[in-house]
């Protein structure tokens, strides 16, 4: 399976969105433009996946894993985590998109709610910077099924110790 990938966006999805907020918050203006930045974290998270699995390397390789679905899909925890890490990397300097970002992946446990492990991310890049996210980056691209396992192991290690800013 060739890895061809597309992010579409329903056109009225904004607009019903928009409406959703301003019900509940009542203030149009800001509510079209907590809509606008939450419609850019759903393109932010999309475009993750589609150049994690669909992108090239340093050396211009493609992630080998990713022409397998099967194969791919055993990672797909991770890579969920990894996708809603670069929303809360993207939006690390507006204050409140962070923290609804944060609270997004919080409201789970994972494995079930795979977005949890945003939570470790965050840690490793705190620790270690872009590097380290960018080894689960690659380790994920190259071989899902181990990486997933050996995120699993992390997150079991570190459940309970671990939290974002």
């Amino acid at each position: 399976m060739r890895c061809s990938a597309k992010v579409l966006v329903c056109s009225g999805a904004l607009a019903r969105l928009k409406q959703e907020i301003s019900q509940k918050a009542g203030n149009g203006t800001a509510a079209a433009d907590l809509a606008s930045r939450l419609a850019m974290a759903v393109l932010v998270h999309e475009h993750f996946h589609a150049a994690v699995a669909g992108g090239i390397d340093a050396q211009g390789r493609s992630a080998a894993a990713a022409e397998s679905s099967d194969e791919w899909e055993l990672g797909s925890a991770l890579n969920e985590s990894l996708a809603v890490w670069a929303e809360l990397h993207f939006f690390r300097g507006d204050r409140e998109m962070a923290e609804y970002v944060a609270a997004y992946f919080r409201s789970g446990d994972y494995p079930q709610w795979p977005y949890r492990g945003a939570e470790l991310i965050e840690c490793c890049y705190s620790s270690g910077g872009l590097p380290v996210v960018r080894t689960w980056i690659r380790r994920l691209r190259n071989d899902p099924a181990n990486t997933q396992r050996e995120f699993d192991k992390a997150m079991n290690a570190a459940s309970g110790h671990v939290r974002t800013q």
